[in-house]
């Protein structure tokens, strides 16, 4: 009887992890989604040692436009405009990994093939967990816990840690997939803001 307890447990283990995803696999149909959504629109929290506040984020391909309460950031693939509303300026930028993990939860799903160690997390029955380990201990981009939706394989979550254990959470909602956008609306537009500063720190 103690034998066939333990073959049966075995078989339920072995079934289990056959059919488990690995968590490259998970992030792979959460990137293929992303691409094959379009143009998205997504409202999001984001947390921090520093507080709460809420925010918007249009986005297609790398590109997209994201605003907060005090700061309004627009990237063109190559270019970042941070618009500070307190300084009345807007720092124009060709932004490092970093800077853009800052301003755009989803840089994630584009960087995790190469110079990072993945694993299943803490998964429930509504999401998948990944854990991601920068394989460089000194990465401003250390760490990161990401939570795919089971059904449909949108971001719900990431925490982001860096190297000093400085850490930001993003939770997102209201994902609106297949959107256009004009040509003007992932790069800053002077005409719009014309009192407004521009330092070009290329």
């Amino acid at each position: 009887m103690k034998k066939l307890l333990v073959l049966s447990f075995f078989y339920v283990f072995c079934v289990v992890n056959l059919f488990a995803q690995s968590p490259m696999s998970i992030l792979d149909k959460a990137a293929s989604k992303l691409k094959h959504d379009g143009g998205l629109s997504i409202e999001y929290t984001m947390n921090s040692e520093g507080g709460a506040e809420s925010g918007f984020l249009e986005m297609m391909g790398k590109k997209f436009h994201s605003k907060m309460k005090d700061v309004e950031t627009w990237y063109d693939g190559k270019n970042l405009w941070s618009y500070v509303v307190a300084n009345n300026e807007v720092n124009l930028i060709k932004p490092k990994a970093a800077q853009l993990a800052k301003v755009n939860p989803y840089y994630f799903l584009g960087i995790y093939k190469k110079g990072y160690t993945l694993k299943n997390g803490s998964s429930n029955s509504s999401y998948y967990e990944v854990l991601m380990t920068a394989d460089d201990s000194k990465s401003s981009i250390y760490k990161a816990t990401i939570r795919i939706d089971k059904k449909t394989y949108a971001l719900k979550y990431i925490k982001v840690t860096n190297a000093k254990n400085v850490w930001i959470e993003v939770k997102m909602k209201n994902y609106k997939k297949g959107l256009k956008f004009g040509a003007g609306t992932f790069a800053f537009s002077k005409s719009k803001y014309p009192k407004v500063e521009v330092i070009d720190l290329r």
